[in-house]
């Protein structure tokens, strides 16, 4: 008798097993379609501004307009928004040259790319897209953030294709050693969370957390990076897992000559302001400090620099806090360049 109560329980154990594994499936495959549906629907409703262009293993958005040389690429930070990180000053420059924003492999329109997303393979893949797109070198590079070790990476790697460049609150190889815990220092995910990096994309789950759209940012710029938001963040994921490498990689290049380079960087608040995660008051202000000194640092790469300080209002993305003034910034480092050798 025991064991047929036994036997039952088991039973009715495995059948509930059963009944709750069908659920998280439904749940999963309903997940899915809808995520499916969701990505039809931005590609609809955000088609790319421009052409994708084969690099041979994937295809990367590239949107190159205006005429002029040299011609000015620019570089967004380690985040979702791409090429969308300079709507506000694409075009200020394009009036004065040729200018081309892109989207990294698997941020927004670009298709994921093979391989590892350290700064020397999207040099790599920069340069590729440039020569298959018949862009012309010598470049002016922009980058911003962890974009700015990108095109110094870039700049070290191809000294012949680089007119100039311009860092904007760029990331320093030091920096984590300098700054530790108030710029991230444990930031770099582990690998083992990359299946459940991949999962939460394709079921869209950061779809579903919209965070405050930030003062400066433009409705539609907002808009936009949401909608492919899932797409993007599996490339942000695995470019970010590189960050240290990438850090590294550009702090083995050591100079760069005596070609014009612009470093625009945000003066820190002079009050306490609000703290950086994990940090006092004090602390947040000595952090935002060192940050500016670091910034200084960077002009030491090249023989004919120059320091922009912007208010403490630009914040992190001037681009969006002060569009004008880092377009300007571009535009000078333009001029230098023409002065030293005239366009044909």
């Amino acid at each position: 008798m025991h064991e047929r109560r036994g036997a039952s329980g088991w039973t009715l154990a495995r059948r509930a097993l059963l009944w709750g594994l069908s659920v998280v499936v439904l749940l999963v495959g309903i997940g899915l379609a809808k995520e499916e549906r969701a990505r039809r629907t931005a590609r609809a409703a955000f088609p790319p501004p421009r052409r994708l262009v084969s690099v041979g293993t994937h295809r990367l958005h590239l949107h190159c307009v205006g005429e002029g040389r040299p011609t000015v690429i620019f570089e967004s930070d380690l985040d979702a928004l791409g090429s969308l990180s300079w709507t506000l000053v694409h075009a200020d420059v394009a009036a004065e040259t040729r200018a081309c924003v892109y989207d990294r492999a698997g941020v927004m329109w670009s298709d994921p790319g093979p391989g590892v997303s350290d700064a020397e393979r999207i040099a790599e893949g920069l340069r590729e897209l440039m020569r298959r797109a018949g862009e012309r070198a010598p470049f002016l590079l922009v980058g911003h953030g962890v974009g700015g070790a990108y095109v110094r990476v870039f700049a070290g790697r191809y000294p012949d294709f680089v007119a100039g460049v311009v860092l904007v609150e760029s990331a320093h190889p030091d920096q984590v050693a300098r700054l530790g815990t108030g710029i991230g220092s444990d930031s770099e995910p582990p690998v083992w969370m990359r299946p459940i990096a991949a999962a939460a994309s394709r079921l869209g789950l950061s779809r579903r957390m919209r965070s405050p759209k930030p003062g400066a940012m433009p409705k539609e710029v907002y808009d936009a990076q949401h909608a492919f938001l899932p797409i993007s963040s599996l490339a942000w994921f695995d470019e970010r897992r590189q960050r240290a490498r990438s850090l590294q990689q550009a702090g083995a290049v050591t100079h760069l000559g005596a070609i014009p380079l612009t470093v625009v960087s945000v003066r820190p608040r002079t009050d306490q302001g609000r703290p950086v995660a994990g940090l006092s008051a004090e602390e947040s202000r000595r952090v935002r400090a060192s940050w500016l000194s670091l910034q200084e640092e960077l002009t030491r790469l090249s023989q004919e620099s120059a320091h922009v300080i912007l208010g403490e209002e630009a914040g992190h993305y001037p681009q969006f806090g002060r569009p004008r003034e880092v377009s300007k910034a571009i535009l000078e480092t333009l001029r230098r360049i023409r002065a030293d050798d005239p366009p044909t």
